[in-house]
């Protein structure tokens, strides 16, 4: 109430308010114009960019406290002051309510279809086609996402197999790279227990269950799956409260016809949230956006994280239980670049590779490089090195099908990792 008493004291000298208002009000458009903002902050050296979010918001202020210039009652005045204060945070914060439920509604737009029975008979084959990369721009750090899937095989794929309903999984990976020229890739993943385990990683003991890759037998899925993520550049996106920048999808279908019936359908919308303040928008000389005008500050948001192991379920398949990584290696726990060492499993992937071949043409293909490459990274972390794994790494410097490796030199001071000469 202090505060208000204040305000109407600065609001009883009519003249000296009006003024202010004027000169404000009348710099607010100025740097309203293209180009100028940017100036401002140019040549303060950054320093004149809080300015950018003050003057907005006390412009609003100032016009919204006008009529209480001409009340006569101190009390009338206090009233006015307050109600100016709600208004002011009401325009501010009923833009991300708005944006949420626009945000909502693009999601309807594009159609998420709920999980029906799929009916089988007997085990059946599955397709994933999905792209290699691992980070399109979909980010939103503030709202659960569904991270684009690595490595190739990898945590649906995994569950697939070991629930007992799938006989193999076929991931078709569509923008990968064959040598120097883009091309989709194909790999077949089948489960196995036993001598074939042990074969391709003596680690593994013979009760054990394990997935490997196996030559491709072409046989057409029963079930297809497609991931999609599609990313939308600033001049592609539609002005207003929530700005769509992008969105990715699940669709599953009964084969893989293009006309196949749709078994379900996930859908997670990326969007640009207002964050409850305005400011000068300054442009950017990086993307030759001169500004102009007031905007939102926003910061990246999405909808609800796709529930995909909840629809696989619906769709009657059983899924076996996620693969637990091991601990992080002592001294790496706090430093989130480092991942976890890799277990049995990551190197009976890597082994079979190897002995399945490269199924393209003469080299592996980039995705199969990278497996291989991300296994060598995080072997730098595991201690100690099982001699079925330096067997496995010693396999892997020899196949001149995967060219050069990026860890190799760091893999090879470790003296649990020595390979014979040839």
């Amino acid at each position: 109430m202090g505060v208000a008493f204040e305000g109407v004291i600065l609001l009883e000298n009519r003249p000296s308010y009006l003024r202010f208002l004027a000169i404000s009000t009348g710099l607010l458009l100025i740097l309203m114009i293209p180009g100028l903002s940017l100036v401002l902050v140019i040549f303060t050296l950054g320093l004149g960019f809080p300015f950018l979010y003050i003057l907005p918001l006390a412009v609003l202020l100032q016009w919204l406290l006008l009529p209480a210039v001409f009340l006569r009652k101190a009390v009338w005045r206090v009233g006015f002051v307050l109600l100016a204060l709600v208004v002011a945070a009401l325009l501010l914060a009923v833009p991300q309510p708005l944006a949420d439920r626009l945000a909502e509604r693009a999601r309807d737009d594009l159609e998420p279809i709920a999980s029906q029975a799929f009916v089988r008979a007997g085990a059946i084959g599955v397709e994933i086609h999905r792209s290699v990369a691992q980070d399109p721009n979909l980010q939103a750090p503030d709202a659960p996402i569904q991270t684009t899937p690595w490595p190739p095989c990898f945590d649906l794929c995994e569950r697939l197999l070991t629930g007992g309903d799938v006989a193999w999984v076929r991931i078709v990976l569509t923008d990968d790279k064959i040598g120097s020229e883009p091309a989709p890739s194909h790999r077949l993943f089948v489960a196995r227990t036993g001598r074939d385990c042990a074969a391709a990683n003596a680690d593994l003991p013979a009760s054990a269950a394990c997935i490997l890759m196996a030559p491709d037998h072409a046989e057409p899925a029963d079930l297809v799956f497609e991931f999609e993520e599609t990313f939308l550049w600033a001049r592609q996106r539609k002005p207003g409260f929530a700005q769509v920048y992008g969105h990715r999808s699940v669709t599953a279908r009964a084969g893989p016809a293009p006309e196949a019936e749709v078994l379900f359908r996930t859908v997670q919308v990326f969007y640009m949230r207002p964050s409850g303040l305005v400011r000068l928008a300054p442009g950017s000389l990086g993307t030759g956006d001169n500004g102009g005008g007031i905007e939102f500050v926003r910061y990246r948001a999405a909808t609800l994280a796709q529930d995909l192991m909840g629809a696989v379920t619906g769709l009657g398949l059983a899924l076996g239980p996620a693969r637990v990584p091991l601990p992080k290696s002592p001294g790496t726990e706090s430093n989130r670049f480092i991942a976890p060492p890799p277990d049995a499993q990551d190197a009976a992937y890597v082994a079979s590779l190897l002995v399945v071949g490269t199924g393209e043409g003469a080299v592996f293909s980039e995705a199969y490089r990278r497996l291989v490459n991300d296994w060598h990274d995080r072997l730098r972390w595991k201690d100690p090195v099982s001699s079925a794994e330096r067997g496995i790494f010693c396999a892997t410097l020899a196949d001149g099908r995967l060219g050069k490796m990026f860890w190799v030199d760091q893999l090879l001071r470790k003296p649990a990792l020595e390979c014979p000469t040839p």
